[in-house]
Parts: structure tokens; C-alpha cells; sequence
């Protein structure tokens, strides 16, 4: 059977909240459980659209995770120093990857202790632009945090040591054959128009979407096989081909 977890990311003080309040809304009414990237100390301009108080913000965050909403850390700054693509070979830029061990690790323990400041324990790591190596593993696990939201696979599995829940889609697909699917949404440069669709799927798909916690819970999480390896490097081929294509068709426009 096919499932959704649905994920937002780049939850920060300096967000656009004017797209954001009817998503939660509407995710509260129908008590959608996602995963939130929240970047503890935004420095991404970016990010930098609207605002709202620091103190007002980690009240919120500490709501949406007594609610059952799966809060991930989003890097610490999200800012690109290297432009290793990393493991996923997905973006050409990152806050982690290429850097040596202990710069990482002290990164994500001082992300951590934003979080702890705030009363919010995190267990899930998501990286900014899709970008981590075997160093920013071997340093979550160091600091106790044992699972990733990405990775194109069909299902979830165990690989370096650590808990993969793949994010294979950027929108909604009819078409699939039986997996578990995570849509990554990007909400602060959406028009009204793509707040409205993705409220519209919410609504239309709600009863195939489930939280990290039902994942947990209901499924037996296994080693990478071959068959993993091989879906990884046909899915990635796929975003690819894809990518390069509304390049040519937006050049040729």
C-alpha cells in the first residue's frame, strides 16, 4: 500500500508566516502529523522574508511537538560553506558536507543546545539542500540522533548505521507502486495558488498519510539490500533527467 509523510522545510522565526498559517491550519484540522525542518539560528537572507519573536516562535515549535508533529534539525544556520553535493549527489552546496568531522559535530551540538534551550528534543536529522556525508552520520550519532528524512528508496532501512526515511517527492504522485513516500514542500516562495493545491492534496490524499511515529511503530525498518541500492540509482537518474529537462524546456521559453 502506498504512504505519505508529508514535510515542510526551512521553519524558522524569519519564514514567510503569510503561507504558513493556512498550511498549519489546515494540517491541525486534519490532524496531519509532518515533519518540520526547523533551523535553529537562521542566517540564510533567503529565509529572511517575514518575522515573528523568538520567544512567540519556540512557543509555537514546542506546540507543534505536543501535537505529535515530528520537529527535524535543519542544520544550524543554513548557510553553504562547500560545494560538495554529498552523499546524495543531489545539490552542489552544503552547510556539511566537505567539512572535516569535528566542525561538523561542534555544528550540530550547537544546534542541539538552541533546542534544548527551548525545551524540544530532537531525534531527526534534515540536512539543508539534501547535502550530508559520512562525517555529519558518524556526528548525529555521536549526538544521539539516529534517523535521516531523505534518501531515495522506496522504504525506509538501516544504512551507515543510522535510520534512513526516504524523500523521494517535491509534490504528490497518483502513480506509484506500494512504498512509503515522503513530498518535500518548500513554502516560503510559493504563490497563493500552490498553498491552495497542496491544502487541496492534503485534503484529497489524507487518508494514505501518516506520521513518523505511525512509521515507527507499525513497520519493521531492515538493512539496505541490492534492490535498495539499485531503486537509489535509477530514482536519482529519474530526478536528473528530470531536472535537465525543465532547464532545456526553460531555456527554449
Amino acid at each position: 500500500m502506498k504512504k505519505y509523510i508529508i514535510r515542510f522545510d526551512d521553519i524558522c522565526p524569519t519564514m514567510n508566516w503569510d503561507n504558513w498559517e493556512d498550511l498549519e491550519k489546515e494540517l491541525i484540522k486534519l490532524n496531519i502529523k509532518p515533519i518540520i525542518g526547523v533551523i535553529p539560528d537562521n542566517k540564510d537572507k533567503k529565509l529572511m522574508i517575514g518575522s515573528i519573536d523568538e520567544k512567540k516562535f519556540w512557543e509555537r515549535i514546542r506546540h507543534f511537538d505536543q501535537l505529535g508533529w515530528t520537529i527535524a534539525l535543519h542544520g544550524l544556520h543554513h548557510t553553504y560553506e562547500t560545494q560538495d553535493s554529498g552523499l546524495l549527489k543531489l545539490n552542489n552546496r552544503s552547510e556539511f558536507a566537505g567539512l572535516p568531522y569535528d566542525i561538523q559535530s561542534n555544528k550540530i551540538r550547537k544546534a542541539l543546545d538552541i533546542f534544548t534551550r527551548n525545551q524540544i528534543n530532537i531525534k531527526i536529522w534534515m540536512a539543508p539542500a539534501h547535502s550530508f556525508d559520512e562525517n555529519t552520520i558518524l556526528a548525529l550519532r555521536e549526538n544521539n540522533i539516529n534517523i535521516i528524512t531523505d534518501g531515495f528508496y522506496s522504504r525506509p532501512v538501516i544504512h551507515l548505521g543510522i535510520t534512513w526515511i526516504p524523500q523521494q517527492l517535491w509534490n504528490f504522485k497518483r502513480h506509484l507502486f506500494p512504498g512509503i513516500w515522503t513530498i518535500c514542500f518548500h513554502h516560503n516562495n510559493l504563490s497563493t495558488k500552490d498553498i491552495y493545491k497542496i491544502i487541496e492534496n492534503l485534503n484529497n490524499y489524507k487518508k494514505r498519510i501518516i506520521s513518523v511515529d505511525d512509521l515507527l511503530k507499525n513497520h519493521t525498518i531492515q538493512r539496505i539490500n541490492f534492490l535498495d541500492i539499485c531503486f537509489n540509482f535509477l530514482w536519482r537518474k529519474k530526478i536528473h533527467i528530470n531536472s535537465n529537462l525543465h532547464k532545456y524546456i526553460g531555456l527554449k521559453k
